[in-house]
């Protein structure tokens, strides 16, 4: 009797390890491999998919070994039926993955076949190399994973786009668009606060590059273009622009005179500030008479300059500090050829703040060439707005002593950052080549987790359950025979 008994129980052991080494060991190896995306933002729940395909076929075929058992008791039947449904399914599967991904991967060469140095690997390369554990060769899932991460440092961003605050500056609300992940105003720019995430930066930046190369090859300058389209519409009394800003919903934004007065440095708004400033510079003026006092000695400035400073120091360095007395001020030093004046003192502070209405049209729209248009938004948003929640696309533009065109630096440029130099920025093949990568491996790879054993384990799980139901018969013949016995 205790023979019988170790008899079955060994074929217990042996019909579980028979289970196991299918479905449950499948999945085991997928998950491991899935690791390699899991907690990693460009993939998100998308590293999970290699697992659910397993799963998924799995739980097809537990249905179909339930269903079949109602209608058939022969062991034999059983048997092969859950041997052909179990390796039908399972490369069905790796088939139909091997066909789909790899006209997908076809798709995204023929899409990118114009950029030379745009390189997309055939599909046989990616399924065998996407991931490696223990060739030297580095896995193309890393190359990606770096890339991506390179880019988000470069500008300052993170995968998913995100909005500081609720609401815009002027209260309005905001939408957001999982598709575009973007937060929209009602004016249909970006919301005040939104900050870029991988795929609307990666589309600004290709539009900047893309129409900075197309004005190049007609010996033009991009910006100059632009600057004459602006001057155009500004200067054209009857410009779509200057009717729009007669218009209730645009004086509603800024007024009568042009300016949205809570948001933007007005003459008045100016005038406080400096007041402020001189306010609290005036208990200082020992100090910045000792300062006149050096670069003098040091032959910085003449005695008459001196004079003049002193003076000026010591009637207007206090709260009557307007903007009209830094004007004389300005003029006094006769530091520049044409005389200063207090519009050119108002048109550098409206530059400084000037404030997009979230609830108004830009300027930019209004211009006709859809590709000059484009490129104002992307040259907005890759600079201005970027620059105010500190992620610069494209730094600031100025011309050297040589005649040279340099830019500023990008990134996280504030007051206690001073960002990357421009050259790190993504060139456009390599913008190019980034949204070629971004446009299928987030989907692909973690089911090539999947596929990667799949082929394989449609023989190991159907020879799995015929060694099932074969020790299941004997099972159940010893349990008869321990029935038979007990009676």
């Amino acid at each position: 009797m205790d023979n019988v008994k170790k008899k079955l129980t060994f074929y217990r052991l042996l019909k579980t390890i028979s289970y196991l080494i299918g479905f449950p060991l499948l999945t085991i190896m997928v998950f491991f491999t899935s690791t390699f995306f899991m907690g990693e933002d460009v993939y998100g729940f998308g590293a999970w998919y290699g697992v659910l395909l397993v799963i998924g076929i799995w739980f097809v075929v537990t249905v179909a070994q339930i269903v079949f058992s109602k209608f058939s008791k022969n062991h034999k039947a059983r048997t092969m039926f859950m041997l052909a449904v179990t390796i039908i399914l399972t490369l069905t599967g790796a088939l139909v993955f091997d066909a789909v991904a790899a006209a997908k991967i076809k798709d995204v060469q023929e899409e990118y076949k114009a950029h030379e140095n745009v390189v997309v690997k055939d599909y046989t390369y990616q399924v065998n190399w996407f991931v490696t554990v223990t060739t030297d060769n580095e896995s193309l899932n890393d190359k990606f994973l770096e890339n991506v991460d390179n880019f988000l440092k470069t500008y300052n961003i993170e995968f998913k786009s995100k909005n500081y605050g609720d609401e815009n500056t002027d209260l309005s609300e905001f939408t957001y668009n999982a598709k575009d992940d973007a937060y929209y105003s009602p004016n249909g720019m970006f919301s005040d606060g939104y900050i870029f995430g991988i795929k609307q930066a990666i589309d600004i930046l290709i539009t900047y590059h893309e129409t900075q190369e197309y004005y190049k090859e007609l010996d033009k300058d991009a910006d100059d273009e632009l600057a004459a389209a602006i001057k155009a519409l500004e200067e054209d009394s009857s410009s779509a622009w200057n009717e729009y800003k007669q218009t209730d919903e645009y004086k509603a934004a800024y007024g009568t005179n042009g300016e949205a007065y809570k948001y933007m440095l007005t003459k008045d708004r100016l005038n406080q500030i400096i007041s402020a400033l001189g306010r609290e510079l005036q208990v200082d003026k020992s100090k910045f008479n000792s300062i006149l006092a050096a670069l003098k000695v040091a032959g910085m400035i003449d005695d008459s300059t001196h004079q003049q400073l002193k003076a000026w120091l010591n009637n207007y360095l206090n709260q009557n500090l307007t903007v009209d007395q830094i004007v004389v001020l300005l003029n006094g030093l006769g530091l520049f050829e044409e005389p200063v004046t207090e519009d050119d003192l108002m048109a550098i502070a409206k530059d400084f703040s000037f404030y997009q209405s979230p609830k108004t049209k830009p300027i930019f729209e209004f211009i006709e060439d859809q590709r000059l248009r484009d490129y104002a938004y992307a040259k907005y948003y890759a600079t201005e707005h970027g620059a105010k929640v500190a992620s610069v696309l494209i730094g600031e533009k100025t011309v050297n002593d040589k005649g040279e065109t340099e830019y500023g630096n990008i990134g996280c440029v504030t007051m206690d950052s001073p960002g990357l130099p421009a050259y790190c920025g993504y060139t456009l093949d390599e913008l190019y080549q980034l949204k070629a990568d971004l446009s299928y491996v987030p989907t692909l790879y973690p089911l090539m987790a999947a596929r990667r054993f799949l082929y394989v384990f449609a023989v190991v799980i159907g020879i799995g359950y015929l060694f099932f139901y074969h020790f299941d018969n004997k099972e159940k013949e010893i349990f008869a025979t321990l029935t038979v016995g007990g009676k």
